[in-house]
This record gives structure tokens, C-alpha cells and sequence, in this order.
């Protein structure tokens, strides 16, 4: 749930966040049919940056993402652009982390700083 409202697919997850009116809201492990979605919502935008869902992903990757998230808006990167990149990041973090019990880091420290995504990014209608 978020902002006490069941939260079951991007539009959804979209109409919630505009409950906390705050002007920018990162939200993360969204239901997407069979995918998952990563979202950011302003008040007037709302986008979505889906992947395939994965079995024993470790506890932190939302976490990971809005720390990233945060990073690249610091160094002024577009909502669009600082998704996309956080997402694909974090999806290169999975990857060296599938079956482990904790994301593995250090392991994967290169896959922080990488700058290209091949990720889409789609805006959501929150009708």
C-alpha cells in the first residue's frame, strides 16, 4: 500500500503518490502484469520503467534504486533519464546478486556507475 491505498498496477501506484503531495515520488516494486515496475510521479507526469520479475532478489533493491534515483536528479539528469538509469542499474545489481542472501555491492560496483540504459521509460495514464 502507499498513502493507504492498495496499490495493484503504475496507474494505481500514480493516483496514490499524488496523495502525498509531494512534488516528486519514486516508487518501486510496482505490479505490472507479469513484470515490475519502477515509477516516479510529479504532479502533473507520471512514468514507468517495467522489468521481468525475478525470483530470490535479495532484500534492498528498492532502497538501492531511490538512492541512485536521488543521485542522478542531484547531478541534474531529467526524471526520465535518472529512472531509466537507477532501473538498469539496479537490474545489473540483481543479476550478480540472483541467489544470494544480501545484493552484492561490491561485486557489482562497476554496474553503479555505468551511464547507458536500454530500459524504456512510458508515461502512465492515471486516469
Amino acid at each position: 500500500s502507499l498513502a493507504s491505498q492498495r496499490v495493484d498496477s503504475p496507474a494505481d501506484a500514480a493516483r496514490a503518490a499524488r496523495l502525498l503531495g509531494v512534488r516528486e515520488v519514486v516508487v518501486t516494486s510496482v505490479p505490472d502484469g507479469a513484470r515490475i515496475a519502477n515509477i516516479v510521479v510529479t504532479p502533473s507526469q507520471a512514468w514507468r520503467c517495467s522489468v521481468e520479475r525475478e525470483t530470490h532478489v535479495p532484500h534492498g533493491t528498492g532502497d538501492l534504486l531511490s538512492a541512485l534515483y536521488l543521485a542522478l536528479r542531484v547531478e541534474g539528469h531529467s526524471p526520465v533519464d535518472a529512472l531509466a538509469a537507477s532501473v538498469s542499474r539496479v537490474q545489473a545489481v540483481i543479476r550478480a546478486s540472483l541467489g544470494r542472501d544480501e545484493l552484492q555491492l561490491i561485486a557489482a560496483q562497476d554496474c553503479l556507475v555505468q551511464e547507458k540504459s536500454d530500459l524504456s521509460v512510458e508515461i502512465i495514464q492515471a486516469g
